[in-house]
């Protein structure tokens, strides 16, 4: 990732508010490496033909270890719609308060 950081013309981290779901994500190169490796880890597949995702179980359990995202009651193509994960909403408070 080093050397992808250091020739990279990428933002690094910004936030962006997606147009389709009206909800802000990680954008730059930030959010592509988190992308880029939980397609490595097989938290998420690709879903053929499409830009669409599917999580997996692997993916739930990644999400909460790293993140604190609870996704146990979410059920298949349902848009979660909650409150950010405890350690997500730690970091954007501390964002706001700098």
């Amino acid at each position: 990732m080093h050397s992808r950081i250091a020739r990279s013309k990428r933002v690094f981290c910004r936030p962006c508010l997606d147009w389709s779901e009206r909800r802000y994500h990680v954008a730059g190169l930030v959010g592509a490496e988190i992308w880029r490796r939980s397609l490595e880890l097989g938290w998420f597949k690709r879903n053929r033909d499409t830009r669409a995702l599917r999580l997996t179980a692997v993916g739930k359990a990644g999400l909460f270890e790293t993140f604190g995202a609870d996704l146990t009651n979410e059920r298949p193509g349902s848009s979660n719609r909650s409150a950010l994960p405890p350690r997500i909403a730690e970091m954007a408070r501390s964002d706001i308060r700098d």
